[in-house]
């Protein structure tokens, strides 16, 4: 059923487009269901115009015929009259051609004074709406005109400010290309510091460097040894007092003896601590 009724719709394209194109012979086309509808549908609207237009054209034909058999019976009165348009005087042929031009320009359906005041009256109404609509776009047309004066406005400030940049930018370019130079050279002393700080971490981890030999611990150090120093300072007038003694005395020796000791041992530390800050240094 399908087919059959895509064979119709084909046949109808076909003639139609037959009749189109005529002696021209009709163009090559894809022949498949899409194509086939839509011409199919274009068939039917072109019938439909041609239809309303015929339809037009007769009703202008009638109206012709009307209006000539009109001419003529108005013509064979006017005769009949004496009033002919040969017979006329030539201003009052100049009015009545007038008057024709004036009912064919404002479409009138007849000569009649109830004809022309209406048309003059739409006519008065089509120019006051044409006012109308003409005020409203003058105002429109100003409005725009003052956004454009806005727009170029700010297209000239902006086109300064372009230049000016330009200007900084071609001024500042040397000053740039210089702060560039400085920066790379930065970062590549950056990076031999980098470098060398860890060989100089790893020669001190090769040297047996530790925490002990920092500045906190040797400030530790020396603490230890000023107050050892202070400590050392009683005992050797301890022992000079003792050495004032009578040499007989064998409980002033005995106390000699160990206050020497006392002091010896003392300075043996003292020295210990003295060379060990020597060594860290």
């Amino acid at each position: 059923l399908i087919t059959h009724c895509m064979d119709y719709q084909h046949q109808q394209v076909r003639e139609w487009l037959e009749k189109l194109y005529g002696k021209e012979g009709v163009p090559e086309y894809e022949i498949n269901s899409r194509t086939i509808s839509y011409l199919h549908t274009l068939a039917k609207q072109h019938d439909a115009n041609e239809k309303r237009a015929q339809l037009v054209i007769e009703d202008m034909e009638q109206k012709t015929a009307e209006y000539a058999e009109e001419a003529l019976r108005l013509q064979s009165i006017l005769d009949g009259l004496g009033c002919g348009l040969e017979r006329m005087a030539p201003e009052v042929r100049g009015y009545v051609e007038s008057l024709s031009s004036i009912a064919s320009l404002l479409n009138l359906k007849d000569c009649s004074d109830t004809s022309y005041c209406l048309a003059l009256t739409e006519l008065s109404q089509e120019m006051a709406d044409c006012s109308v609509r003409m005020q409203r776009v003058t105002a429109e047309v100003e409005k725009e005109q003052e956004g454009l004066g806005t727009a170029l406005l700010k297209d000239a400030n902006h086109s300064r400010v372009l230049s000016e940049l330009a200007g900084k930018e071609a001024a500042s370019a040397p000053e740039l290309v210089k702060r560039t130079k400085e920066t790379q050279f930065l970062e590549q002393k950056s990076e031999q510091y980098s470098r060398t700080i860890e060989s100089l971490q790893g020669e001190l981890e090769m040297n047996g460097y530790n925490n002990d030999a920092s500045h906190r611990a040797l400030q530790l150090l020396a603490k230890e040894i000023e107050d050892l120093q202070q400590e050392i300072i009683p005992l050797k007038d301890q022992v000079a007092h003792y050495q004032q003694l009578p040499p007989d005395s064998a409980l002033a020796g005995l106390k000699v003896k160990e206050a020497q000791q006392q002091l010896a041992k003392l300075e043996v530390e003292l020295n210990k601590s003295i060379d060990l800050i020597h060594v860290e240094k």
